[in-house]
């Protein structure tokens, strides 16, 4: 068997240097792909979040204009069933499928009569 020749150096780098900077290098792209992941799912996570202290945080007696702009501003939906509820759910995508987790609100003529956080099962 005849000897190896040695490698020519690539960019007159030895081969520690080049493994170094592409291990840099693909580190670089996991820390970008991560942060991507972060910013496009991390509002839909913390919607989700602040659900129960948004729900908690409603007054009595609050208008339903108010409640609904308030809902708005934070991106969730808000669902009005056949019986007179109003449901305040987190953004589709942050919920749990089939059955996403909820505040159940009550109207009455002066108002918000009550604000339950339903938890998904």
């Amino acid at each position: 068997m005849p000897p190896m020749e040695p490698r020519p150096l690539l960019f007159g780098l030895p081969d520690a240097k080049r493994r170094l900077i592409g291990r840099l290098l693909m580190g670089g792209m996991v820390l970008l792909m991560a942060g991507g992941i972060a910013v496009g799912f991390g509002p839909f996570f913390w919607a989700s979040r602040q659900l129960p202290g948004y729900c908690a945080s409603l007054a009595a007696g609050t208008s339903p204009a108010d409640v609904q702009s308030q809902a708005e501003e934070r991106r969730y939906e808000i669902e009005t069933t056949d019986d007179g509820r109003v449901l305040i759910e987190a953004p589709r995508m942050a919920a749990p499928q089939g059955n996403p987790s909820a505040c159940e609100l009550r109207f009455g003529p002066n108002g918000l009569l009550s604000a339950k956080y339903i938890e998904s099962p």
